[in-house]
């Protein structure tokens, strides 16, 4: 596990033995399981900033960290952006009446909206445009784009290494850490999306420091209380520490949970 085998571009293989290893992984998109998710046009997050030209009409599939940034950056292009999402709400993580006020900011900007819509395949027009078939309130609708942006979220990836024959232990999909960011096996530490959580950026810095730190033989444990998060749209929305319903479970009242101010 201290051992790290690397393919150089040209096909030749360097070998680096080190004390301590750092698993930086990252995290790759989550698949949408249904009908047409394979067809041209649809893409990820990585494929539509490649992409050339600003397409007159997009959906977005997700309305998570990801799927809004790109919502309102794609609309601030000129696109007409139309957002389903199988919650009956936006940004499952942020605090919910910051969500609820954004919901009504991204409605004004023309950003359609299709809350509590479950999508049961995309298929492709004669005309060339990709359909987004979901479930809505009223029943069976289809919202069309010229190309369509499945952000469903992402999941921790162990870059193809072949954590079971290292012995380090796994969390569902995510590589297992204690609170010290090592892994099962001594010596190896993780950090950022791999290990599963909130995949931000914000949270894989922080993670970066205090796994640096422990790998350089100092002792600091992670508090994730303390990490800020910043969802990149326009406004941005940023926040730090327990919301709301997370203070509440914790048994503080509702009155010292809430901030002292109120963001207009």
């Amino acid at each position: 596990p201290r051992t790290v085998r690397v393919a150089g571009p040209g096909g030749e293989e360097s070998t680096f033995q080190a004390g301590r290893v750092l698993l930086a992984t990252g995290s790759e998109p989550s698949p949408l399981p249904v009908p047409g998710a394979a067809l041209p046009g649809v893409l990820d997050s990585r494929d539509l900033l490649q992409l050339q030209e600003i397409p007159a009409a997009l959906v977005v599939i997700g309305a998570g960290v990801i799927g809004l940034e790109m919502a309102v950056l794609l609309r601030l292009l000129g696109s007409q952006v139309t957002v389903v999402e199988m919650l009956p709400n936006i940004l499952p993580p942020v605090e919910p009446e910051l969500a609820k006020r954004f919901a009504v900011t991204l409605r004004q900007m023309g950003i359609q909206l299709q809350l509590g819509a479950r999508v049961t395949a995309i298929a492709q027009g004669d005309d060339g445009r990709l359909g987004v078939q979901y479930e809505g309130k009223k029943g069976p609708e289809t919202a069309w784009g010229d190309r369509v942006l499945v952000a469903t979220g992402r999941r921790p990836s162990a870059g193809g290494i072949d954590l079971e024959r290292l012995g380090i232990a796994r969390s569902g999909r995510a590589i297992a850490v204690d609170a010290h960011l090592q892994t099962s096996v001594p010596g190896v530490y993780a950090l950022g999306d791999c290990t599963g959580g909130a995949l931000l950026a914000h949270r894989a810095s922080s993670h970066g420091e205090v796994a640096v730190e422990n790998a350089l033989g100092h002792a600091r444990q992670l508090d994730e209380r303390a990490i800020p998060y910043c969802v990149y749209t326009w406004p941005e929305l940023a926040g730090v520490g327990l919301t709301l319903a997370q203070a509440q479970e914790a048994g503080r009242p509702a009155a010292e949970a809430r901030f002292p101010f109120t963001a207009n």
